[in-house]
This record gives structure tokens, C-alpha cells and sequence, in this order.
């Protein structure tokens, strides 16, 4: 009886679904403006890790990108999404697009290591507070925003694996094509990979 109480205590809802659109909805030419978050500033490149999953996302559905912003905090509080889509209030977009709903709005215990805390979700509330500091911007998230916790983490994980085997495998690629005189573009075409990545690359490169 304690073991189920207990777990009867950490169940809670995910709303976010009901606030948040899914990917599915994006159209090619869709204006689209990328939100890349992190909780903390030794996690920077997080955020290009970001950026360039969701370009990629984008550009195969053939949506636009019309800008990208950061935020470094944490998302406990439904208030902080104003502060960055505030700035964008003279800006048509279609969308405002996460990866995952944890980047919007998240529960405190989310990182939590106890079995079952980690697994709570913003209430429903919370989730409303937030959708009125949207200033009529839509949100959308690449997963599913019916996704636990688990799921979410998984995602993150996987991604930053991906992330991994494009970045370091086609460098040597990359390279070797840059030197034959091939624009950027080309290159983007011919690995398939986002212009943003082979940008990064030849950055890296000292290019």
C-alpha cells in the first residue's frame, strides 16, 4: 500500500500537449523563428547543438527560418518566455520552435535522481500562466509535446549521439570538398547536411 501511495503521489499529467502544437503542423514556407535553451552558461554549446538539429528539422519540410534566439535560466517560471518573445512582438512568425516541451516549461524535480520524481510534469496552471506571456505567438516542439519525461531525456540523448557521428564523420569530407573550390551550398548538398553544420565545420577548421 505505502509503494502505491507513493507512486500515486508522483503521478502527474503532462498538459503541455494541450498548449503546445505538434511538428507535424509546420508547412513549407512557414516563417519559423528557432528558441534554443539551457539551464546553464558552461552548457553553450548546447545550444548550437540545438540550432542546428532544428534548422535541420526545418529546412526538410521546407519551412523558413527567420531568426534564432538564446535564453540561459532556468523555465520553472511561466513569466521567463515573455522576456525573450517580447523583443519579437513586431515579427510575423508562424511559429516559435523547441526541441522538447522541458525547454519551455519544466517541473524543478525534472533532473531529479529519485525514481518518480523526475517524472512530474508543470501543472496545467502553469501552463496557462505561459501561454499568456506568449504575446500571441504559437509554440511548437519538434517532439512529440505529449512526451514524458523519459522520453524527453531520451531525445536529448539520441541527439546529442547525432550530433556526434555529424559533426567528427564528415569533417574529413567536408574539408576535402571545400578545397576543390565548392561553395558552401554545395557542400550542404552533396553530404546533406545543413549549411549550419558545414559552416561550423570549416569555422572549426580555421576556414
Amino acid at each position: 500500500m505505502r509503494t502505491s501511495a507513493r507512486r500515486a503521489r508522483f503521478k502527474e499529467i503532462n498538459y503541455a500537449s494541450e498548449f503546445v502544437e505538434e511538428f507535424s503542423s509546420l508547412r513549407q514556407h512557414d516563417k519559423v523563428l528557432i528558441c534554443c535553451v539551457v539551464s546553464f552558461r558552461d552548457r553553450k554549446q548546447n545550444l548550437v547543438d540545438q540550432e542546428n538539429n532544428l534548422r535541420q528539422q526545418i529546412e526538410s519540410v521546407g519551412a523558413d527560418v527567420e531568426d534564432v534566439v538564446q535564453f540561459i535560466g532556468q523555465r520553472y517560471n511561466p513569466t521567463w518566455v515573455g522576456r525573450i518573445l517580447g523583443e519579437c512582438q513586431d515579427h510575423d512568425y508562424d511559429w516559435v520552435l523547441f526541441e522538447t516541451t522541458d525547454r519551455i516549461l519544466r517541473h524543478p524535480k525534472f533532473n531529479a535522481t529519485k525514481k518518480g520524481l523526475n517524472n512530474l510534469h508543470p501543472t496545467r496552471e502553469q501552463w496557462k500562466e505561459l501561454s499568456l506571456n506568449l504575446g500571441g505567438h504559437k509554440v511548437m516542439s519538434h517532439l512529440d509535446p505529449k512526451a514524458d519525461a523519459a522520453k524527453i531525456r531520451s531525445y536529448q540523448r539520441k541527439r546529442g549521439l547525432k550530433k556526434q557521428s555529424q559533426l567528427i564523420t564528415p569533417k574529413k569530407a567536408v574539408l576535402e570538398l571545400y578545397s576543390q573550390g565548392k561553395s558552401v551550398r554545395e557542400i550542404s548538398e552533396e553530404l546533406d547536411l545543413p549549411k549550419s553544420t558545414v559552416h561550423d565545420l570549416l569555422k572549426q577548421s580555421g576556414m
